[in-house]
């Protein structure tokens, strides 16, 4: 065990791996990541006294401490581990890391709003109960200057309860909860010794692309002009700035719960292409009309059968768009929850913008359901890698809070990742209530939205929730720009990214 403030491991490279971040314990052995389990058989020389804690799987035992006793491939490791290498502090004692900020101190470190380079990022959980709202640390590696103004860019395991790096991600300063300074100000020559791949000393957008963060959509699909109409928000997380308001290139309808308007990337430019998506097509084949030229949307791109058959129960099969690769371009799903098999059921299909090759068709971990006006088939980023989870958000939940089921490994979706009560409360009139996924920063990880449109104020309602993957934290409620409405079935709230 480490109790001295010795670097643990020697110098790395000037520029760190950028799928490891040099963190020593990166290949500890995944145990079961939906709790953060991870572990070796022998313990290495740099954590010797792993065994402290232990796990047992498959009849063998696997020691999960660190050497500050801080689970592997954790946040809470990685942190520690860095502010060791960096600072040379001891980091132990400071408990899981919803209470970082209580802690720390008592080892003689500041707790403030203000981030520097080389501070910990904390996220507040549930100080009482932390295992159901652990909450985060991360380690500030860049101060955001121009398009990433306001911001700090991190570096940080487990983001995603996945036990891995990344260190891509900026947040806004004010989603922070507070700022752990371990060093006191840093000098007018200060730098890190670990300094991050693309890294550009703490000044500006350390070769980042520029962030691009969701607009917010209502898709009126009987609108008195003949045309269904898109009235698109901008200004997050507020979306009171009106975009646009045009009516697009696809007819009005009369059956809405045939036709689902979709937002879909069917190039990879990070350009949302505007998609109806009919059911019950006369073909015997789902139709996608897809729509180009945002924010207007009359110009059409394509208008195929897809490979899905047609269907006469759309209560029960939600058209979704959803990035299973990575690759930026959306693969189109089909979300059957009331499979005989008992559980839900995802087709999904490929070679936009036809979407006519079957990629595969598979049974969720998710339960098949029975009442589907109560859950909700999302595709979200909870972790910012550019894959899709698949999550399923039931609004009446008997806790008195929503649900969200988050499962991964595309493209069969079989491995939970979190099952969680978010901070939003059940409801009973699930027609007015809209789960959506939008990223409203720009960090590449999506919020949970529920938009609310018949708000008693006489505009449509957003309350925005974070902390991924539970979702417990809020970010606010506001009143959008959109006015209140009284016929649902006709109005879809979207996210959708415009350029």
């Amino acid at each position: 065990m480490y109790t001295t403030a010795e670097a643990v491991d020697p110098a790395p490279a000037a520029a760190y791996d950028a799928n490891t971040g040099d963190y020593p314990w990166h290949d500890a052995t995944e145990l079961k990541a939906s709790t953060s389990d991870y572990g070796y058989e022998t313990c290495p020389s740099n954590a010797s006294g792993c065994m402290t804690k232990k796990y047992v799987k498959d009849s063998k035992t696997y020691g999960e401490y660190d050497a500050w006793n801080y689970y592997f491939r954790n946040c809470t490791s990685y942190a520690a581990w860095r502010l060791n290498y960096e600072f040379g502090v001891n980091p132990n004692g400071l408990g899981n890391a919803t209470t970082w900020n209580n802690n720390a101190p008592g080892k003689g470190w500041a707790v403030d709003q203000t981030p520097e380079i080389g501070d910990v990022a904390h996220f507040e959980g549930n100080d009482k109960e932390p295992w159901k709202a652990p909450g985060h640390v991360a380690f500030v590696e860049e101060i955001g200057a121009g398009a990433n103004a306001g911001k700090v860019r991190l570096a940080e395991y487990n983001q995603g309860l996945d036990g891995k790096f990344r260190s891509d991600r900026w947040k806004p300063v004010g989603e922070i909860s507070s700022f752990i300074d371990v060093n006191g100000t840093n000098p007018s020559d200060f730098s890190l010794k670990l300094p991050g791949v693309g890294a550009s000393g703490g000044g500006g957008n350390g070769g980042a692309s520029p962030a691009r963060i969701d607009e917010l959509a209502f898709i009126r699909t009987n609108h008195w002009s003949g045309r269904t109409e898109a009235v698109i928000w901008d200004g997050a997380p507020d979306y009171t700035t009106l975009r646009a308001a045009p009516q697009t290139g696809y007819p009005a309808i009369s059956d809405p719960e045939n036709v689902t308007p979709l937002a879909l990337d069917t190039n990879g430019d990070g350009i949302d292409e505007l998609a109806f998506i009919r059911t019950n097509h006369w073909s015997g084949r789902t139709e996608a009309v897809i729509w180009d030229g945002s924010p207007h949307f009359t110009t059409l791109k394509a208008a195929p059968q897809t490979g899905y058959p047609a269907i006469t129960d759309p209560e029960n099969v939600t058209p979704l768009a959803i990035d299973i690769n990575g690759d930026n371009v959306d693969e189109l799903a089909f979300i059957r929850t009331n499979h005989p098999s008992g559980r839900t059921e995802i087709s999904l299909w490929y070679g936009a913008p036809n979407y006519d090759l079957h990629h595969s068709t598979d049974r969720t971990g998710y339960p098949a359901i029975s009442d589907p006006q109560n859950v909700t088939p999302l595709a979200m980023d909870v972790n910012g890698d550019g894959k899709d989870e698949l999550a399923f958000v039931r609004t009446n939940h008997s806790s008195g809070q929503t649900e969200i089921s988050i499962w991964h490994g595309a493209p069969h979706y079989t491995t939970e990742l979190a099952t969680s009560r978010t901070g939003y409360p059940a409801i009973s009139d699930p027609e007015n209530v809209t789960p959506i996924a939008i990223d409203i920063n720009g960090d590449k990880v999506d919020e949970l939205g529920f938009v609310r449109s018949n708000h008693i104020s006489g505009q449509t309602e957003l309350s925005l929730w974070y902390g991924t993957p539970g979702f417990g934290l809020h970010h606010n409620t506001t009143r959008t720009g959109y006015p209140a409405i009284s016929d649902p079935a006709n109005v879809t709230p979207l996210a959708i990214d415009l350029p």
